[in-house]
């Protein structure tokens, strides 16, 4: 099975760096492809073996870069590790990624962009060689100090985007962005676009992400699916409207959740890790 840990980011980063994690190929599940679902988040990526390739739901698979960045995703993608696959990163949360990377990240949705073209390639390459040095807990600190490095408060999302950003969370997805355009005293136009530049999509595709891991959170308590009342505790507006909606963040129906090309996606979706999600909120 493929080895995937979480570590905390520590205190000076956790407003805005959800965790920092590695993952490891099985040689034995080599070459199979795995689904990747969005969750809103914003990933820095280093690959300290071969790289692994990604492709989307109707595209190609293609070898990702050394060191990269996964935009904002509103669809899932497919993800297929070599037999010596080890990497790297970090989860930047909504409205925490700009302070460190510094660009309109509407730019980087659904895709990936190499980090040399965020940070220089010379700040690219030294992450990617001081993070194959030293032993597990070397490399989580020293990537740590090089987030911390790159962070600029003058990049950052604007406050009232990340109270927007705090409110879709608390709300768990289900409410209108109207008032949220109101209480930042902008324009719903502006809103919209300032919020798509500094958290790479709009608003309304946030909350409908957040929804979408609310509902797995519910999913996850459940040994028995009643997904009717599933359905109205998440905020849908019925059973079909779910089943839209998980297909369209799965591209597989709730039935199949179990299959085995789900399975590093349940893993980055566990309990644990949505209750940390939501606890900014």
């Amino acid at each position: 099975m493929t080895s995937y840990r979480e570590f905390p980011p520590g205190p000076d980063l956790s407003e805005r760096v959800e965790c920092l994690w590695t993952l490891a190929a099985d040689a034995a599940t080599a070459g199979e492809p795995s689904r990747v679902f969005p969750d809103g988040c914003v990933e820095l990526i280093v690959h300290l073996g071969t790289p692994w390739s990604w492709r989307a739901e109707d595209g190609e698979f293609l070898v990702q870069p050394e060191s990269f960045v996964v935009g904002q995703l509103t669809r899932p993608f497919w993800l297929r590790a070599p037999a010596d696959g080890l990497a790297m990163g970090a989860r930047l949360r909504a409205g925490g990624a700009r302070a460190f990377l510094g660009r309109d990240l509407a730019e980087c949705r659904d895709t990936v962009v190499p980090l040399a073209e965020l940070w220089g390639a010379d700040a690219a390459r030294d992450l990617a060689g001081a993070l194959r040095a030293g032993d597990e807990a070397g490399r989580v600190g020293r990537l740590a100090s090089a987030l911390t490095a790159h962070h600029d408060d003058a990049q950052a999302a604007h406050p009232a985007v990340r109270a927007a950003v705090a409110a879709i969370l608390e709300a768990r997805g289900s409410l209108r962005i109207a008032p949220l355009a109101r209480a930042a005293g902008w324009g719903e136009r502006h809103f919209q676009r300032r919020f798509e530049r500094e958290v790479g999509c709009l608003p309304r595709q946030f909350a409908r992400t957040v929804r979408f891991q609310h509902l797995l959170s519910l999913l996850g308590r459940e040994s028995r699916v009643d997904w009717a009342g599933l359905a109205w505790d998440s905020g849908f507006a019925d059973q079909a409207h779910l089943i839209r909606e998980f297909r369209r963040f799965t591209g597989a129906t709730p039935g199949s959740f179990e299959d085995e090309a789900l399975a590093l996606a349940r893993r980055f979706v566990s309990p644990e890790r949505l209750e940390r999600y939501f606890a900014r909120s």
